[in-house]
């Protein structure tokens, strides 16, 4: 198990002691979330993960998304690769660059969060 965030239950021992308290000891979502300090949704999820996994389900998993639909394509990204290779350059002037000659989908205009 990876070493969890500052915020995760410590172990997994810590985390079969979520479940066992819900499955074994029958306390309410409430009680538990309140003795671990955790949410309900927390709660729920590893209940939900040990009835349907049973051990393995309190394995260390990623939190990178399984899938970027607006990520930048992998051709265009080696092509960057290559292009910030061949010389210390700005991220405009390699946007330029790539949309002048490869017809790339790259915008030389700064990011805008609206």
């Amino acid at each position: 198990m990876s070493k969890p965030h500052k915020n995760a239950l410590e172990s997994v021992s810590g985390l079969k002691a979520v479940v066992e308290s819900m499955l074994n000891e029958k306390m309410t979502k409430l009680s538990v979330t309140m003795k671990f300090k955790v949410t309900s949704a927390k709660v729920r999820k590893l209940v939900n993960r040990y009835v349907s996994e049973g051990k393995s389900g309190f394995e260390s998993r990623s939190s990178c998304p399984l899938n970027s639909p607006r990520a930048t394509p992998p051709e265009t990204v080696k092509k960057i690769i290559t292009t910030r290779n061949e010389g210390k350059q700005a991220s405009d002037h390699i946007a330029r660059k790539l949309n002048k000659r490869q017809s790339l989908p790259c915008s030389s205009q700064p990011f805008s969060a609206e």
